[in-house]
């Protein structure tokens, strides 16, 4: 796939002539696998915005202008490989169509890169202040008058944190785990990358960003074990997650897709809520969960509505 750059010399102007027809498009910037040699200097028509995708197969190796002419001649083949360009374009507009509805400056980047720490914030405070623990099993164990078998192996003393009674068990500590594994690289992407990469596909293409999703299907997993205490429930979510975060990395990235997966694994780890009865629980999550949906859908709020959604998260 070539994407076109917009570059002009006035050195090939007679070699450009049939660029000019009425369906004239930018020469493409290429480089070869097997030379560092730039074809930009055949650039024609810079004025033009035109967007040119055009798919060669993979055993092409174009070493020369002329090489390159021949490839692109195709494209005047019949209206099956225009039709394909249209939809190859069509597409390419929808992503930036898709990222520039979410345009943010530097200062909301900036807000939404803090705004996801309060909640890795709050698990670690939770597990080392012993929230997880109710005040009245910490006083009946000290006192003795506890029904339950403590073993004293078990138990944590410690001067830096005198609320961390006991390790927390394990499902509690999936949870901390996968919220806090998140946080670091959804902060990186918005705090550093979003505000500098140009919208569209560089960022949404971006590393970081990729990261960051992928990470949220890594936090899904933990979560789902956290919240069923069931292994065989986290192996499954577990590979369902780890298929999501996979995809993430592949080539052509597909908004759509990604946000319908995120919505199957909250979903996923939230159905074993009801198991347990917890109704009002999951009323409760579902109206969180509905609300930041909204957040991040239609964006009502322009650029702070990301900061929004993370709050609400």
């Amino acid at each position: 796939k070539f994407r076109s750059q917009s570059s002009s010399t006035s050195n090939n102007e007679n070699k450009m002539q049939k660029a000019e027809s009425p369906r004239s498009f930018v020469w493409p910037t290429f480089y070869s696998r097997e030379s560092d040699d730039s074809l930009e200097e055949w650039a024609g028509n810079g004025e033009s915005q035109f967007e040119l995708s055009y798919i060669v197969p993979k055993s092409s190796m174009l070493h020369s202008k002329n090489d390159l002419e021949a490839s692109l001649d195709n494209i005047d083949g019949g209206d099956e490989d225009l039709k394909l360009l249209e939809e190859s374009s069509k597409k390419e507009f929808d992503i930036s169509n898709y990222m520039s509805r979410r345009e943010m400056n530097k200062s909301q980047e900036r807000v939404n890169a803090l705004t996801i720490l309060p909640g890795a914030v709050y698990c670690m405070y939770y597990i080392l202040a012993g929230r997880w623990l109710p005040p009245s099993a910490v006083e009946d164990a000290r006192s003795g008058s506890s029904t339950e078998t403590w073993s004293e192996d078990g138990c944590i003393q410690s001067t830096w944190f005198p609320h961390l009674h006991s390790i927390p068990p394990i499902t509690i500590a999936f949870i901390a785990f996968g919220v806090c594994a998140h946080a670091p690289f959804s902060f990186m992407y918005h705090w550093k990358y979003a505000h500098q990469l140009p919208a569209g596909a560089p960022r949404i293409e971006h590393w970081s960003r990729r990261m960051d999703h992928a990470f949220i299907h890594v936090a899904s997993a933990f979560i789902s074990y956290g919240v069923s205490g069931r292994w065989d429930y986290f192996l499954a979510n577990f590979l369902f997650n780890a298929d999501c975060a996979m995809r993430q990395f592949r080539t052509k990235v597909r908004p759509l897709s990604n946000h319908v997966r995120i919505g199957i694994a909250i979903l996923s780890y939230s159905i074993p809520l009801l198991h347990h009865g917890e109704w009002i629980a999951f009323a409760e999550l579902s109206v969180i969960f509905a609300l930041a949906g909204w957040l991040f859908g239609a964006y009502p709020i322009g650029g702070w509505s990301h900061s929004a959604f993370h709050i609400v998260i």
